[in-house]
């Protein structure tokens, strides 16, 4: 296995870690993952409703309401991953999937973990990671020398409720 495949290899363990350790309903859920020579295959929970991305590029931007139903269920995922000492570090709206093709009645998923880490209460972030878009002015300031925190994850869910909007 080249240097490369290794790395990426890598990565997709520790996501799948971290996923293996959450139970939420507004968390993507891992039921099985395979590591063979040739793949790694991770057999996640199905949601059928797509990308909130996609949502809003296809509706345009949600009414209050609408908004504040998929904001809400977004706050309490995150709420749940910090309380168990986990940052996303890459919260987008093509990283939040929905349960359902009815924007009203759908659940979100969280997804994509390939950034996330296990940090406590002391523990600072420093890697310069996620996507320049939805990151944290503390981020795009690190340069690999000053550090943050989980709240770099409330600025990112800020920057998608304004885009809902």
């Amino acid at each position: 296995m080249g240097a490369q495949a290794h790395t990426f290899n890598k990565q997709i363990q520790s996501e799948c870690s971290i996923l293996r350790e959450l139970d939420h309903p507004c968390i993507i859920r891992v039921y099985d993952v395979y590591d063979t020579p040739d793949a790694v295959y991770i057999i996640l929970e199905l949601v059928e409703g797509g990308e909130l991305f996609d949502r809003i590029v296809a509706n345009g931007q949600f009414d209050e309401t609408t908004s504040k139903f998929l904001f809400r269920q977004m706050c309490l995922g995150v709420k749940y991953l910090h309380d168990h000492s986990i940052t996303h570090r890459d919260l987008k709206p093509e990283n939040v999937l929905l349960t359902s093709p009815d924007t009203n009645e759908t659940l979100i998923k969280i997804t994509d973990f390939g950034l996330s880490r296990f940090i406590n209460e002391t523990t600072l972030m420093k890697t310069f990671c996620g996507t320049p878009n939805y990151l944290a002015p503390e981020v795009l300031s690190t340069h690999g020398e000053a550090s943050y925190t989980n709240k770099v994850d409330i600025w990112s869910l800020g920057v998608i409720l304004y885009i809902c909007l």
